[in-house]
């Protein structure tokens, strides 16, 4: 199951694209308990309570050679230098039976990282269930080691995803300076059929695709609402239309190269208010139906009018 969630909370606020993954069917129960978690755990840290934060690791917790002890001097420590702290958005999480693997953005002390991919607060990715209540537990590794991920496909150039989190990057290229654990890496070039491997990774690993053309049936799009060529006067519009050969609940907006959720419902309609921050804005959506075609729309290209 692939869904994709906004939030918004005061302490906490969660804007960019969300990602959401789990293995075995639906958990949302499961999701919000581990999402609360997190929000439970930064809670604690601005109010400079490190019992409180540790309260929300198992006593087994184990991460890279740091062990329960270790790590609430690591929280000592980051109170210590008075930072600031944001959860920007959760980017996957993947839930297998009573273990779980999270991946998310954070501004930590006004410079914003991926984690795991930046090498920050990676001792907040591995999680298991104790009963009914979910707990920080860490990679369970006696030391810390990175791998790399090396990707290519056929034809090259493909956009890729790492965690639900799209990196500045095509293929070919090397993800490195990973550590251990499970990923899931997507692989998507315009006019191809996206790809979505998930792998558990220690040690490194060549991943090589011949990318497919989608066949039939492949999802398709009508847009309604904006007009090729439209001009729009303010800082966002309406989106709007329909997509069929689709029985999913979201589609990818991408527009000048960001990419954000669109939410569609049981009909295939979509409606949702788009931002925009450039005189010139060209999208497209795309979505894989269950046969593993992924369908796009046409390009749009809308324009921002100057009030006189």
């Amino acid at each position: 199951m692939r869904k994709y969630f906004f939030m918004l909370i005061a302490l906490l606020v969660l804007t960019s694209c969300v990602f959401e993954y789990t293995e075995n069917g639906d958990n949302d129960e499961d999701l919000e308990k581990i999402k609360q978690v997190f929000l439970n755990i930064f809670d604690e840290f601005t109010m400079f309570d490190v019992n409180g934060v540790m309260e929300y690791f198992s006593t087994d917790f184990l991460n890279d050679g740091v062990d329960y002890f270790e790590e609430r001097n690591i929280w000592y420590d980051r109170l210590d230098v008075g930072a600031s702290v944001e959860i920007i958005s959760f980017a996957t999480i993947q839930i297998n039976s009573n273990h779980a693997y999270v991946s998310f953005t954070i501004n930590y002390n006004g410079v914003e990282y991926s984690v795991p991919l930046d090498g920050v607060f990676t001792d907040l990715v591995y999680f298991k269930k104790f009963d009914d209540e979910w707990k920080v537990y860490g990679n369970q590794q006696e030391f810390g080691s990175t791998y790399s991920i090396d990707v290519w496909t056929n034809p090259s150039g493909a956009g890729l995803y790492l965690n639900g989190i799209k990196l500045d990057h095509t293929t070919p290229y090397t993800m490195d300076n990973l550590s251990v654990g499970n990923y899931v890496v997507g692989i998507y070039l315009k006019g191809y059929n996206e790809v979505w491997k998930e792998l558990y990774l220690s040690a490194d690993t060549t991943m090589y695709y011949y990318l497919e053309l989608p066949s039939y049936p492949t999802p398709v799009f009508n847009i309604i609402n904006p007009l090729d060529g439209e001009i729009i006067y303010g800082d966002y519009f309406f989106l709007s239309g329909y997509v069929n050969e689709f029985e999913g609940s979201y589609a990818i907006l991408n527009m000048n190269g960001e990419e954000q959720t669109v939410e569609v419902d049981d009909f295939g309609d979509f409606r949702k208010y788009i931002n925009i921050y450039d005189q010139t804005n060209t999208f497209y959506l795309r979505v894989t139906n269950s046969y593993g075609n992924t369908g796009i729309s046409e390009d749009i290209t809308v324009f921002q009018g100057v009030d006189n």
